[in-house]
């Protein structure tokens, strides 16, 4: 037998190291799959937020300068001027960062009013400083327009005087025609967006923006020039033929142009997909030498597990001898009790007094539902819990029948999770419930038609919540059910507070209901 599990100790190592290294060339091209995957899914959601930003950017502008549309055309109606412009613009500028100029051009191109933040100063322009416009594309294209458009322009450095402002102004300009109440054209208006600001407001390390014709006006990583032509060749793959770029192309109201792309990190991804290679051959050949061992060990095992084996066998034979003398416990513990009850009975037959002889009987149900419980366990597989929807079925059918015949009209409504509790919690639990069932039975029904309902949940806290009560004629109003002489009542606050519980009377419900919370007796071993 030796020599056999050696050539299959050896037969099934070399199967098993050929599945490890199979399954290692398996994970190190999965793993480099994933990555790229989520490489990608990364930048294309990077680009969908920056695409979204730039959107909200665009119509929050827009509406501004329509905004202003309305107000300067409003102020023109009334005082046939845009003197009282100049002062609304002011103020608008020297709390708005993002802008940083304000116009009104005539249909001709010339500055009818500027007001312009250069620098955190805020100034309206006197008229001898006031430009011709009129050979900029963006007051042409904004002459075209239909009236309520609004143009949106391409992002450029910002012009003055013909000359590129310095230090650099990456620009924005948002425009729309003016007209008088009788539709004439009085002009543009229209606002510069300081596009430097926006863009660090959308760009991450992630993002490279360029505009119309390729210049560069936001870098993930200040690699290039700022305002410069883009060298970067978007469209350049990997050894791997994967693409180092993803790229977006947008288009905001249909007139501003936009390059947004991300680096796919591709030296990086090179450099997990290195890591991942080395860290999983190291681990297969790590696993292949814990296979070994394994194999050794299970040689050395196969001779102690004979003897373990008898000692298990010893071991389940001790434990079938246990349960039976328990079993065997348990029915004796039945019978005796059974006896005691007889004898009470035997008793009461000499007893004149209705009192004592309503004592005896009340005290035989008591050791009825004890008797129960032990024979619930001899009868069950497992000897330490008792289902307890089972017992109590057992349990109440036999005290209706036992007081009331078995002509009786009394139903049992019993509604009880599969619930198994052990033999501490069982007894007083059941004794409980003998109590108010027997009260119940004894008190709430004239003509023996009625119903008793029994209801048993476990709850989130491993607490229980048990609902016990009938329909019945009700709980007598002069009686307080916590400070009462009865026996009955005075054993089931007892065996409530044995429980780690609480009772309180439901004065909502016809008839005498309890609602008692209770916990499990946890057995000592």
């Amino acid at each position: 037998m030796s020599k056999k599990l050696i050539a299959i100790s050896i037969a099934l190592f070399a199967i098993l190291s050929v599945a490890i290294w199979v399954i290692t060339v398996i994970r190190i091209n999965k793993f480099e799959k994933n990555l790229l995957a989520i490489e990608l899914a990364d930048s294309e959601a990077e680009l969908k937020s920056a695409h979204e930003q730039l959107l909200n950017l665009y119509e929050t502008s827009k509406k501004k300068v329509l905004f202003f549309k309305d107000l300067v055309e409003a102020n023109y109606n009334q005082t046939k001027s845009f003197k009282e412009v100049g002062p609304i613009f002011y103020y608008f500028l020297k709390n708005e960062d993002d802008y940083f100029q304000a116009r009104i051009i005539d249909p001709d191109g010339k500055e009818l009013l500027k007001v312009e933040n250069m620098y955190n100063n805020v100034s309206i322009y006197e008229n001898k400083h006031l430009e011709d416009k009129s050979n900029r594309y963006y007051v042409q294209k904004t002459l075209k327009l239909k009236k309520g458009q609004t143009f949106v322009s391409n992002i450029d450095l910002n012009i003055e005087n013909n000359i590129i402002e310095t230090p650099y102004r990456p620009t924005v300009r948002f425009f729309t025609k003016i007209f008088d109440p009788d539709d004439n054209l009085l002009g543009i208006v229209g606002l510069n967006l300081n596009a430097a600001t926006w863009l660090n407001g959308i760009g991450t390390q992630n993002i490279s923006i360029l505009n119309n014709t390729n210049e560069i006006f936001y870098d993930e990583h200040n690699k290039n020039e700022l305002y410069t032509k883009s060298t970067v060749d978007l469209t350049e793959k990997d050894r791997n033929d994967n693409p180092i770029y993803n790229v977006k192309k947008i288009t905001i109201g249909g007139m501003s142009d936009w390059t947004l792309y991300t680096s796919m990190h591709s030296p990086e991804v090179q450099h997990k997909i290195k890591v991942n290679k080395k860290n999983t051959i190291y681990f297969s050949i790590f696993l292949n030498l814990g296979l070994l061992f394994f194999m050794f060990t299970i040689h050395n095992l196969y001779y102690k597990n004979k003897h373990i084996s008898s000692l298990n066998n010893a071991v389940n034979l001790r434990l079938e001898e246990r349960n039976t003398l328990l079993k065997e416990i348990h029915h004796r513990v039945k019978n005796n009790l059974q006896v005691i009850t007889s004898l009470l009975n035997l008793q009461s037959r000499y007893i004149q007094d209705e009192d004592v002889k309503s004592m005896l009987k009340y005290s035989q149900y008591r050791i009825k539902s004890i008797a129960l419980l032990h024979e619930s366990l001899y009868r069950s597989d497992d000897l330490s819990k008792i289902n307890y929807a089972d017992y109590l079925k057992q349990l109440v059918n036999g005290l209706i029948i036992s007081m009331k015949g078995s002509t009786n009209k009394i139903t049992l409504d019993l509604e009880v999770d599969e619930i198994y509790f052990n033999i501490d919690t069982s007894i007083p639990l059941g004794l409980i419930i003998n109590e108010l069932v027997t009260n119940s039975l004894k008190y709430a029904f004239n003509d023996n038609i009625g119903i008793i309902t029994i209801s048993l949940k476990k709850q989130a806290n491993n607490s229980f919540l048990l609902h016990i009560g009938d329909n019945g004629k009700g709980f007598p109003k002069k009686v307080k059910f916590r400070d009462t002489d009865t026996l009955g009542l005075k054993l089931v606050h007892k065996l409530v507070l044995q429980l780690n519980g609480n009772i309180e009377k439901d004065n909502l419900q016809t008839g005498t209901t309890f609602i008692i919370t209770f916990q499990e007796i946890q057995e000592l071993s």
